[in-house]
């Protein structure tokens, strides 16, 4: 009789064991799938409520004291922008500024005087111009190279100035030469600039007026100042600098390449200082100007003919 209390009482116990065992894991899974889904849902949560899959750009930072572009708003920079400092092969030591995409900063560098790339900047504001979060593109062909017109002639664009822009890469572009009356072949420097820019002579041509220049008469020695009787002097250096000398054969002041160094006193940074000096195109006060467009080249040729 004991012994079958003995034996009923361990199958009581080991169901009453059996059934904690389940209950625990019960709870454990119950708990697992309660934090699951709790994670699930401040996921989603977080995804839509949060512009941008929770990225929220920081506007409050702008540019700082040093050109410093701050602040994890995207934008697009333009490729020249993107480029390695390079000095390269010549051997000056010229300070110009490049835009360093680690820091988001323009920052100085040694320039050897030739070569190199575009990212190349005289000053601190035009490197800040062409990269900073608000610089476009270089110029594109809508903006800085027309398409020429088959019935009207743009004659606004054709007096702008050559302008290489305030990048240095090195495009062959054709602008119209209002002192000269024709296109002449200048260098772009890959962005800004003006609408006087076009890829080809032909574009050129088509669009603007070709004007015959009036130069002034070769001047006598008295009235010459002597600056003016130097020839024209590139120097021995490589760089590429763009001034202005007075062609004493053609009477007036006509762009250069000047190399950086030597060279002579008859070399001016802008066409306005070298005419102050020597003298420009003679102004048309005695005679008018009879012009008769010609339909076959779509261009018009300028007479200047006594009254």
């Amino acid at each position: 009789m004991a012994g079958n209390n003995y034996e009923a009482v361990g199958k009581s116990s080991g169901r009453a064991r059996g059934g904690s065992k389940a209950g625990c894991c019960m709870k454990f899974w119950l708990v697992v799938f309660i934090l699951t889904t709790l994670a699930l849902t401040a996921a989603v949560l977080w995804l839509v409520l949060a512009p941008e899959g929770g990225i929220k750009p920081d506007k409050t930072k702008s540019v700082g004291e040093e050109g410093v572009m701050s602040g994890a708003s995207v934008r697009r920079l333009p490729g020249i922008c993107t480029l390695p400092p390079a000095r390269g092969p010549c051997k000056a030591s010229i300070e110009r500024f490049f835009y360093d995409t680690t820091s988001a900063t323009c920052q100085k560098f040694i320039y050897g005087g030739c070569s190199g790339n575009a990212n190349n900047f005289e000053t601190l504001n035009q490197c800040l111009d062409a990269c900073s979060p608000s610089a476009g593109q270089s110029v594109s062909k809508d903006d800085s190279i027309p398409e020429s017109g088959d019935d009207v002639v743009d004659t606004t664009v054709c007096q702008l100035p050559l302008e290489q822009g305030n990048c240095l890469a090195y495009f062959q572009r054709w602008g119209f030469d209002a002192s000269q009356g024709r296109c002449v072949q200048f260098i772009y420097g890959g962005c800004g600039g003006n609408a006087n820019n076009f890829e080809t002579k032909e574009a050129c041509e088509q669009r603007c007026i070709a004007n015959i220049p009036m130069p002034i008469p070769a001047a006598n020695d008295e009235t010459l100042d002597p600056v003016c009787k130097l020839p024209k002097e590139v120097g021995p250096c490589r760089a590429a600098y763009r001034r202005w000398t007075y062609d004493l054969s053609k009477g007036q002041c006509v762009e250069f390449t000047y190399g950086g160094c030597l060279g002579n006193a008859n070399n001016f940074e802008t066409k306005e200082a070298c005419e102050a000096k020597c003298g420009g195109k003679m102004l048309l006060t005695e005679y008018s100007q009879r012009v008769y467009q010609c339909m076959s080249f779509r261009h018009f040729v300028a007479l200047a003919l006594p009254y």
